[in-house]
């Protein structure tokens, strides 16, 4: 079996064939990696992106929920992104986790060049994988390290790569490529501030020449393999042939789905899903018409205490109401006369379509007007509840009034429609 590491590095790709004999090596322009495929023929291909290829962001939640994460993870990119966040695929993992504030670290990639090797494995008929070389580099250096927060710097003659590692995983990463030694001296001083930056353990691995200017008093380390020693270019494809570890494959994801099912696939999940909404659907409709009615109820109970503030039990205040009216020297009630309190009650539950979520919290007619307060999921929800009440034939002139957003993210409401006579 077949296997080609690729590490992928400004326009050059530096490529590792392994299989049966000696390994092969090819340092090739990324123009010419389908040729190099079609050479090899490999069952197996590992993408290696290197550092500057790829966007590091770290982000403080006030939440830990994985499920929260990636709810809010695209809104939160898209000030942080050079471009919109559609426009990459993106792997995430937490530096610290608690139940007031959560940070995590988060690698976006171009999703065009995802596609591009998603493409060639179909065409090519190989299973892709993928790693970075940051994480190679801590896949293979942390089992060398004591320490449990660190730094480490690699270099080449015209790479360096620094990895801050916090409670035993990468937080941050920092790279520079130059086109010739002359340029990367200068940024050897930048580096060197990096490095000590957080009062951390630091160790060095690569060229030593240039790790003992930027770092003269930080640990050297030889992390395996063989490539180590091997030409500059070559380590991290070599390394990502055997490495393992939890961060050794990245597992990239897109906003949105960019995996293809076979028609027939999709054809039998279709099927199903219909199958299994018509046979739960009897039981779907009673959860959401309890809460409905439930959350009516609560809204009657605080504007019956509201109107009669004295009234130290409710147990019906509809019925409590009208006996209060019954009994009142004058009879009277703000009411018309024609509008049933009940009645528009069950016409706006009926009219609440099945699948939405509306949490009512205050419910007033007055003078044949009906104002409800409520929150919702999302504001499509909210339209779609507008577009239910102006198709009865009981309101009409239904207008959305004033709108906030909760802490997590519903929208708070306040609706007013017309009753018919």
């Amino acid at each position: 079996m077949k296997t080609l590491s690729i590490y992928l590095r400004g326009t050059e790709a530096f490529c590792v064939a392994t299989g049966r004999g000696e390994p092969a090596v090819f340092r090739v322009a990324q123009t010419e990696i389908e040729t190099v495929i079609t050479a090899v023929k490999p069952h197996t291909v590992t993408v290696v992106c290197s550092k500057p290829t790829i966007h590091w962001r770290r982000i403080t939640l006030p939440f830990s929920q994985p499920s929260k994460i990636r709810l809010v993870l695209k809104d939160l990119l898209e000030d942080l992104l050079p471009r919109q966040t559609d426009e990459y695929v993106h792997a995430w993992h937490f530096l610290s986790r608690g139940s007031e504030t959560t940070e995590i670290a988060v690698a976006a990639w171009e999703r065009e060049s995802y596609r591009f090797w998603m493409d060639m494995a179909r065409k090519y008929r190989f299973f892709p994988g993928f790693s970075m070389d940051a994480f190679l580099l801590f896949s293979l250096a942390g089992p060398l390290i004591p320490d449990h927060s660190y730094a480490l710097l690699y270099a080449e003659q015209n790479y360096l790569l620094h990895l801050m590692v916090e409670n035993g995983v990468p937080a941050d990463v920092h790279s520079y490529l130059a086109a010739d030694t002359a340029s990367l001296t200068g940024q050897e001083r930048l580096f060197s501030v990096l490095l000590s930056q957080k009062n951390l353990p630091v160790y060095v691995c690569g060229d030593a020449t240039i790790t003992a200017r930027i770092a003269p008093t930080a640990t050297l380390i030889h992390p395996p393999p063989a490539a180590a020693s091997a030409e500059a270019g070559f380590f991290f494809p070599d390394a990502a042939a055997g490495v393992s570890g939890a961060f050794a494959r990245t597992k990239w994801r897109a906003f949105g789905d960019l995996r293809v099912l076979p028609r027939e696939a999709l054809v039998t999940c279709a099927v199903g899903a219909v199958i299994l909404v018509l046979a739960c659907s009897p039981y779907i409709k009673i959860p959401s018409a309890e809460r409905t009615v439930a959350s009516l109820k609560e809204t009657m109970i605080s504007l019956f205490k509201q109107a009669v503030p004295e009234a130290t039990r409710v147990v019906d205040p509809l019925a409590q109401m009208r006996e209060r009216v019954r009994s009142s020297p004058h009879g009277e009630t703000r009411l018309p006369p024609n509008v049933s309190t009940l009645r528009t009650m069950a016409v706006f539950t009926r009219a609440v379509p099945q699948h939405l979520q509306v949490d009512v919290t205050e419910f007033s007619i007055r003078n044949r007007s009906l104002s409800v307060s409520g929150t919702v999921e999302t504001l499509k929800s909210l339209e779609n509840l507008k577009e239910s009440l102006t198709t009865t034939a009981y309101f009409f002139d239904v207008t959305v009034g004033t709108l906030s957003f909760t802490n997590d993210k519903r929208i708070n409401f306040m609706l007013t429609a017309k009753i018919l006579p």
